[in-house]
C-alpha cells in the first residue's frame, strides 16, 4: 500500500495532453494513473510552474532530498533552501529556457555528499512554456567511475607516449638486428664460437625489445576487430587445450565449469589472445602448482556472458588491485606492465569489460562481455 499521492498540477495534465474532467472518465483515469506512477517510482519527479515558482515532487525526490513529502505545490526557495546547488540550477534551467540531459549536481545530505544527474524538459501549451519537469537520478557509484575515467585517461596518455618512441625504436633496433646477423653468419665461418654466443644473447635482447614495442602499440593503435558470433564454452574449451600441457608441467590442475550461457559477438583471436594472458598470469601465480579455474556464467544483472580465470595463488594484495591495470606496473620480475592493461583495452573495443577480485588467497579475473538477445 502507497501512502497519499502528491496532486498533481492542472496545468502539467493539459501539457500532457490530458483534462483533469472528462465526460468519459478516461483522463480522470489517466491521472489517477500518473499520479500512481509519481507515487511508486523510484525515479525522482519534480515539476516547476514557470509563472509561480511552485514546486511539486513525488516521495523519490522527497527520499533523496531528505525533505518531507509535498501533497501539493509549495514555494521552490521554501523546498530548496537549503540545498543550494540544487535551488541555483532549477533557477538557471528556468531563466535559460533550454532542455538538458544528465546534468552533474552535488550537494550534502545529513553531512553525506549526494551525486544528482538531472534532465530537464519544459512543458509547453500551445507556444509558451508553462512550467519544468525534472527527472533526477542519485548516482552512488560516482568515485568509481571517476576512478576509471582517470585510469582510462593515464592509458591513454602512456599510450600516445607509448606510440611515440616504438615508432622511433623500431627502425634502428631493425637494422642493428640486420648487421648482427651479418656479423653472425661472418663469425661461423671464421669458426669463432665465443663471439657466436655474445651475438646470440645481443639478437634475443634485441627481440625482447621489439616484443616491447609491439606491446606498446597495441595500446594505440585501432584494432582491426573481426566480429562474429561465438559460445563462450568453446572459447573456452580451445584456450584450456592450448595450456594443459604447460600447466602440466607446473604441477597444476586445469578444470572447466561451463553454465548454459547466449552467444556472444566477439573477436575470436582477440578474446583468445585475453584469456591466454590471463591465464598464464594465473600459473606464474601458482608457482608451486594449484588449480587453474576456465568458468563461463551468464550474469543477468549485466546482461552479459561473464568469463572466469580462477587461480589459487596468495593472491593480489589490496594495495595492489587498484593499480594492476596501469600500464607499466608489474609485480613480475622480468614483467612488461603492458600485458593487463592490452587485456583491458582489448575487452573495452569489444565492447565489454574486465574485473578482478582477490581476498588474500586466489585470484580471478572476470571478462564481461555483452550477451546476444535472442
Amino acid at each position: 500500500m502507497t501512502g497519499p499521492q502528491p496532486e498533481i498540477p492542472s496545468r502539467l495534465l493539459e501539457a500532457l495532453g490530458l483534462d483533469s474532467v472528462s465526460d468519459t472518465g478516461e483522463s480522470i483515469a489517466a491521472e489517477r494513473a500518473i499520479r500512481f506512477i509519481m507515487g511508486i517510482i523510484p525515479v525522482a519527479f519534480v515539476y516547476i510552474e514557470q509563472s509561480r515558482l511552485v514546486i511539486q515532487y513525488n516521495p523519490a525526490f522527497a527520499k533523496i532530498m531528505g525533505i518531507p513529502p509535498a501533497h501539493s505545490g509549495q514555494p521552490l526557495q521554501t523546498v530548496l533552501g537549503g540545498f543550494p546547488p540544487m535551488l541555483t540550477l532549477f533557477e538557471k534551467t528556468l531563466t535559460d529556457q533550454k532542455d538538458y540531459r544528465s546534468r552533474l549536481v552535488h550537494f550534502e545530505r545529513s553531512y553525506q555528499l549526494v551525486h544528482l544527474l538531472v534532465d530537464a524538459k519544459v512543458m509547453m501549451i500551445g507556444d509558451k512554456p508553462e512550467g519544468w519537469l525534472f527527472v533526477c537520478r542519485e548516482i552512488d557509484n560516482l568515485p568509481t567511475i571517476e576512478s576509471q575515467i582517470v585510469r582510462n585517461d593515464k592509458l591513454a596518455t602512456a599510450g600516445k607516449i607509448a606510440a611515440g618512441i616504438a615508432h622511433e625504436i623500431r627502425n634502428p633496433l631493425t637494422s642493428i638486428r640486420g648487421f648482427l646477423q651479418l656479423l653472425e653468419t661472418d663469425l661461423m665461418n671464421s669458426d669463432t664460437a665465443r663471439h657466436q654466443v655474445y651475438i646470440g644473447l645481443m639478437l634475443a635482447e634485441i627481440d625482447r625489445v621489439n616484443q616491447l614495442v609491439n606491446q606498446m602499440l597495441m595500446l594505440t593503435k585501432p584494432a582491426g576487430i573481426v566480429l562474429e558470433t561465438l559460445a563462450s564454452g568453446q572459447v573456452l574449451e580451445e584456450v584450456a587445450a592450448i595450456v594443459r600441457s604447460e600447466a602440466l608441467l607446473r604441477n597444476t590442475t586445469v578444470q572447466i565449469m561451463m553454465q548454459e550461457t547466449p552467444p556472444i559477438r566477439a573477436d575470436r583471436n582477440m578474446l583468445r589472445q585475453v584469456l591466454l594472458n590471463l591465464i598464464s598470469n594465473a600459473l606464474d601465480a601458482m608457482e608451486g602448482g594449484g588449480v587453474l579455474t576456465l568458468a563461463a556464467e551468464y550474469d543477468d544483472v549485466a546482461s552479459s556472458v561473464r568469463i572466469n580465470v580462477t587461480d589459487t595463488g596468495p593472491g593480489i594484495p589490496a594495495y595492489m588491485v587498484d593499480r594492476i591495470f596501469d600500464a607499466f606496473f608489474t609485480m613480475k620480475e622480468h614483467g612488461t606492465g603492458l600485458g593487463l592493461a592490452i587485456c583491458q583495452r582489448i575487452v573495452a573495443d569489444l565492447g565489454g569489460e574486465i574485473r578482478v577480485f582477490s581476498k588474500g588467497f586466489g585470484t580471478t579475473f572476470s571478462v564481461l562481455l555483452p550477451a546476444l538477445k535472442e
